[in-house]
């Protein structure tokens, strides 16, 4: 068996600071399509109306859809390379 390379040992709080990082990532996209969503799809006429149509925004499923189809897109990759660090530390 080889030996493991020399460099520095991921200890838990590097897989915990790994998770809250991917955790806010997920967070802001999951925002950032919602707020989108809405911009795009209705007439907004005052930041009370955006407000309002955001808490609706939970039982649509298409809004639903379009946040998880991008924040996979957006995600796994991340995730795939904190696996990829993993194996090289």
């Amino acid at each position: 068996m080889p030996d493991k390379a020399p460099g520095v040992t991921w200890k838990s709080i590097g897989t915990i600071l790994w998770g809250f990082a991917i955790t806010l990532v997920f967070v802001i996209v999951q925002t950032a399509v919602s707020i989108g969503y809405v911009l795009l799809t209705r007439n907004v006429q005052d930041e009370k109306q955006l407000v309002g149509m955001l808490e609706s925004l939970g039982t649509d499923g298409q809004v639903a859809a379009i946040a998880t189809i991008v924040t996979s897109v957006i995600c796994i990759p991340i995730i795939l390379g904190v696996i990829k660090l993993k194996k090289s530390s």
